[in-house]
C-alpha cells in the first residue's frame, strides 16, 4: 500500500466523517476569509480533543472501584464499551463508506480499493472509537492492582489495542454486509436510515445504563452494603486472568483465542470487504438512477403531497435528533424504570391534570420536523411555488403531516409504557392530549421560524438545526423551562396535599388550554392569516 496516498485520502474524507465540525469550520472561515484554515486539521483536533475529553471523564468516573476484587463487573463494562463501539461505529463509516459521494473520482486514478477502504476506516476513527477509550483506563486501574506499573501500562495499551481492533473490524464487515443488502433492496434510503438512527440511540441508553449502574454502585458502598458483583463474562474474562497467570488454563482459552479471532476477522476484510466494495457502490449508484417503473393506482392529490412530504424526511440525523428529544424523558427516568419504582396503578386518576402537564412538557421537546420542514424542501420549494396549487394549503398539509409525526411517535412510546407500567387510561390520555396540544402550538412557532429563516442550499441538517445559534438558545431555554416545570409539578403535587387532587388537575387543565387558546390566536393572526 502507498501511505502517501492513504494519507491524502484521510485528509478528504475526515471531512465526512463530522459534518457538524466542517460546518463550524465554514463558518469561521467565512468570518476570517483572509485567514487561511485547513479544515482537516480542525477536525482532526477537534476529534482528538473529544476523545481525550470522553476518556478523562469516563476513566475518572470508573477508578473508583478494585476491579481485581470484581472481575463480574470488570468483564461487563468490557463488553458494554465494544457493544457501544459496535453500534456507534455504524453511522460515521456507514457515511464515510455509502454516503460521501467520492469513490467514482477514484476510479480512473491509479489508486487501489484497500488504499480507499484504509483511508475511509482512518477517517472515522475519531468518531468510532470515543466510546471504547474508557476501556484502556479500565484495565490501567485493573492491571496496576496486580503488576508492576510499567508492565501493567504496556499490557492495558496492548489489550486496548486488541479489543480496539477486534471491534472495528466487525464494525467494517457488518457495514459492508448492510451494503450488500442495500444493493438488493429498492429501499436504500429508508433502511439506512433506521439503522443509523437505531445506532446512535442503542449508544445513548447504553451511556445511560452505565452512569445508573455507577450511582447504584455508589450508593449501596456508602451505604455500607458492599458492592454486587456481575456475573464473570466468558472469553472476556481472559483479559481478567491474563493479568493473574497469563499461562493459566482460564487465559489460554479466553485471552489468547482474541488473537486467533482478531486473524480471522481482518482476513475477511482483506478477502470479502475489500474486494466487493467498488462493485458495491457502483451497483448502488445505478440502482439509484435506473429507478423501476411501479405501477400504482391512482392517488388522490392529497395522497400525493403526503408521500412528497415523508420523502422530505429521509434524513438520518434527523431522526435521531427527533427520537433522542422527544423521548429525554424516558432518558430522565431510566433508573425508576430499570428499578421498576414507577408503580402505575398506585398513581390515583384524579391526578390526570399533572399527566396533562408532564405530556406539554414531553410536547415541549417534540418539535423537530416542524422547526425544519419547509427548508428540508430544497429546491423543490421555489418549483412548487410556481405550480397552480394552493401554496398556503400545501403549507398547512404540510404542517400537519410534520405535526403528526413529531407528536405521535413520542405519544405512542410513552403510551406503550405507561400500559407497561399500569397506569389508569384516563392518566394515560391525558398525558397524550398534552403531548398532542404542546406540540401542535409550539411546532407552529418553530414553522414560522423556519419560513423567516429560510435555508434552501443546505449541505447537513446541522446546518438548519443550528440557524441563528439555535443550540445555545434551545439549551439556555431549555435549562429555565425544564426548571420551571420541575417546580410547578412539584408545587402541583403539594398544592393536591392542599385542595384535593382533583381541584388541582381543573387548575392546570384551565391554565394549559386558556394559554393554548392566546398562543394558537396570535398565531392565526400573526402568521397564517398572512400567508
Amino acid at each position: 500500500m502507498n501511505w502517501s496516498t492513504i494519507w491524502e485520502l484521510f485528509k478528504v474524507n475526515i471531512l465526512y466523517s463530522n459534518p457538524q465540525v466542517l460546518v463550524k469550520v465554514r463558518n469561521k472561515q467565512a468570518k476570517n476569509p483572509n485567514k487561511k484554515i485547513q479544515a482537516y486539521k480542525s477536525i482532526l483536533s477537534s476529534q482528538i480533543f473529544s476523545l481525550l475529553f470522553f476518556g478523562v471523564v469516563y476513566s475518572a468516573i470508573l477508578m473508583a472501584y478494585d476491579y481485581s476484587q470484581f472481575p463480574g463487573m470488570f468483564t461487563s463494562y468490557v463488553v458494554i464499551f465494544m457493544i457501544l463501539t459496535l453500534v456507534s461505529a455504524f453511522s460515521p463509516m456507514f457515511t464515510v463508506f455509502y454516503d460521501s459521494q467520492d469513490t467514482k473520482l477514484y476510479l480512473p486514478l491509479p489508486i487501489k480499493a484497500g488504499e480507499i477502504l484504509v483511508a475511509k476506516i482512518l477517517a472515522t476513527l475519531g468518531m468510532s472509537i470515543p466510546y471504547i477509550v474508557p476501556a484502556l483506563g479500565l484495565m490501567i486501574f485493573l492491571y496496576l492492582r496486580v503488576m508492576n506499573p510499567i508492565f501493567a501500562i504496556l499490557l492495558a495499551v496492548l489489550n486496548f489495542l486488541l479489543i480496539t481492533c477486534v471491534t472495528l473490524s466487525l464494525s467494517v464487515i457488518v457495514v459492508n454486509r448492510v451494503g450488500s443488502v442495500l444493493v438488493k433492496s429498492p429501499y436504500k434510503k429508508l433502511i439506512s436510515t433506521g439503522l443509523i438512527g437505531l445506532s446512535q440511540l442503542i449508544a445513548i441508553v447504553g451511556l445511560i445504563f452505565i452512569n445508573i449502574s455507577n450511582s447504584n454502585n455508589i450508593e449501596l458502598s456508602s451505604s455500607g452494603n458492599g458492592l454486587p458483583d456481575f456475573p464473570i463474562l466468558p472469553f472476556v474474562s481472559g483479559f481478567y486472568h491474563v493479568a493473574f497467570n497469563p499461562f493459566s488454563s482460564e487465559s489460554l482459552l479466553n485471552y489468547w483465542t482474541w488473537y486467533l479471532l482478531l486473524a480471522v476477522l481482518l482476513a475477511l476484510v482483506i478477502k470479502v470487504v475489500i474486494p466487493t466494495y467498488y462493485s458495491q457502490l457502483l451497483q448502488i449508484d445505478n440502482s439509484s438512477v435506473q429507478t423501476k417503473k411501479r405501477q400504482t393506482k391512482k392517488a388522490s392529490m392529497r395522497k400525493l403531497w403526503i408521500r412528497h412530504h415523508l420523502s422530505t424526511l429521509k434524513v438520518p440525523a434527523l431522526w435521531t435528533s427527533a427520537l433522542v428529544t422527544s423521548n429525554l424523558f424516558i432518558f430522565m427516568m431510566i433508573g425508576p424504570l430499570m428499578s421498576g419504582q414507577l408503580k402505575g396503578h398506585l398513581i390515583d386518576p384524579m391526578y390526570f391534570g399533572i399527566a396533562l402537564f408532564m405530556g406539554s412538557f414531553i410536547g415541549l421537546l417534540s418539535t423537530v420536523f416542524t422547526s425544519v420542514g419547509v427548508s428540508l424542501e430544497r429546491e423543490n420549494y421555489l418549483f412548487i411555488k410556481t405550480l397552480p396549487i394552493n401554496f398556503t394549503t400545501f403549507l398547512k398539509e404540510k404542517f400537519v403531516v410534520l405535526f403528526a409525526l413529531q407528536a405521535g411517535i413520542p405519544a405512542i412510546i410513552y403510551c406503550l409504557i405507561g400500559i407497561a407500567l399500569g397506569f389508569h387510561w384516563g392518566l394515560l390520555v391525558s398525558l397524550v392530549l398534552g403531548i398532542l396540544l404542546t406540540s401542535f402550538v409550539l411546532g407552529q412557532f418553530d414553522y414560522r421560524r423556519d419560513m423567516k429563516n429560510l435555508m434552501l442550499n443546505w449541505q447537513n441538517i446541522n446546518q438548519l438545526l443550528t440557524r441563528g445559534n439555535r443550540q445555545v438558545w434551545t439549551m439556555v431555554i431549555g435549562i429555565g423551562v425544564m426548571l420551571v416545570f420541575t417546580a410547578i409539578a412539584v408545587g402541583s403535587v403539594f398544592l393536591s396535599f392542599a385542595i384535593g387532587a382533583l381541584n388541582t388537575s381543573l387548575i392546570l387543565l384551565f391554565l394549559i388550554l386558556l394559554i393554548a387558546v392566546g398562543l394558537q390566536l396570535y398565531l392565526y393572526h400573526s402568521f397564517w392569516k398572512k400567508l
